[in-house]
């Protein structure tokens, strides 16, 4: 039996892709609900929970499957990775730009891209502002 792993090369230099992550959404029940920053939860913007990012960053979400991305910014946090193996949880609407919503769950690759607006909780107004973040 030979084991694969996927890799790309860059100078001559073969590089590990990183693991992919799982993602998820949330949406309905949530929505309208206080977020752990203090944001009320709005699941037509383009924010997610995780707990690998502070609040406040700005994370690429690329889906593996066809290449499509999304930029989020963190509001939230929970425990789903222990719970159900997932890395990120998205908003309805961001997951919808990366794929049907009938998929539910996906692979996908994250990217921390602006770190400069996070904070620990209840930061600013109870309604998210996304220009605030610039997407």
């Amino acid at each position: 039996m030979t084991l694969c792993s996927l890799s790309f090369a860059c100078n001559g230099e073969d590089f590990p892709l990183p693991e992919p992550k799982i993602a998820s959404y949330y949406a309905e029940p949530f929505h309208g609900r206080l977020t752990a920053s203090g944001y009320i939860y709005d699941m037509n913007d383009m924010t997610a929970a995780s707990m690998e990012y502070k609040f406040g960053s700005v994370v690429r979400v690329t889906n593996r499957r066809n290449g499509k991305y999304v930029d989020v910014v963190i509001t939230d946090n929970g425990s789903f990775k222990e719970k159900y193996g997932r890395h990120i949880d998205l908003s309805k609407a961001a997951f919808a730009k990366l794929d049907k919503l009938g998929y539910g769950l996906l692979e996908v690759d994250t990217v921390l891209i602006d770190d400069s607006k996070q904070f620990r909780y209840k930061h600013g107004g109870k309604k998210f502002d996304r220009e605030r973040y610039g997407i």
